[in-house]
């Protein structure tokens, strides 16, 4: 049953995937199916991480977004490839730049060069089908760069460590494991 629920959910968004425009369908043209993941996936966070990846979330990964939900300053050790950065770096900033266009988020890796990594990530994310399926009200802004975006009012930017943040003021701020 879970194969041909996956099946139907990959044949729909692949019909999305090859209609013109930038991939954000009118509501009256998704398949009701569709159409409730990507109203769940606008409100919860593991949902949206599951439609963003196609793949589903591990017990591991869930307690990751439970944590970073209950706690505004979070630290996470981990092993190595275990999907902290994706988690936390990429889908959850995108789902939080997805519900709130005005949040601002830095982006923290030991150099610089290794954020704007993330950055380059999470412009990509932004100019994904599944962000413009989601999120079709979110546009880009002013800043479209390797090292700075600006999405309406959201703003991530990006510094190496040690790096001065004066006058910086971000919601979030999210360390590469490197740091």
């Amino acid at each position: 049953a879970l194969l041909a629920r996956a099946k139907k959910l990959d044949t729909a968004i692949a019909k999305l995937e090859a209609a013109p425009g930038d991939g954000a369908a009118p509501p009256e043209q998704l398949e009701p199916a569709e159409a409730a993941r990507i109203a769940v996936a606008r409100e919860d966070v593991n949902a949206w991480c599951e439609y963003f990846s196609g793949q589903a979330q591990a017990p591991y990964h869930r307690e990751l977004q439970a944590e970073a939900a209950a706690h505004p300053y979070l630290l996470v050790e981990a092993a190595p490839e275990v999907g902290k950065s994706q988690q936390l770096t990429l889908r959850r900033v995108l789902w939080l730049i997805g519900r709130d266009p005005n949040v601002t988020i830095g982006i923290v890796g030991a150099k610089a060069e290794q954020a704007f990594e993330w950055v380059r990530a999470i412009k990509s994310g932004l100019e994904s089908p599944a962000f413009r399926r989601v999120f079709p009200e979110v546009q880009p802004g002013a800043l479209w760069t390797t090292e700075r975006l600006e999405v309406k009012r959201t703003s991530v930017t990006t510094t190496g460590a040690g790096a001065s943040t004066l006058g910086s003021n971000s919601s979030a701020i999210k360390c590469g494991p490197e740091y």
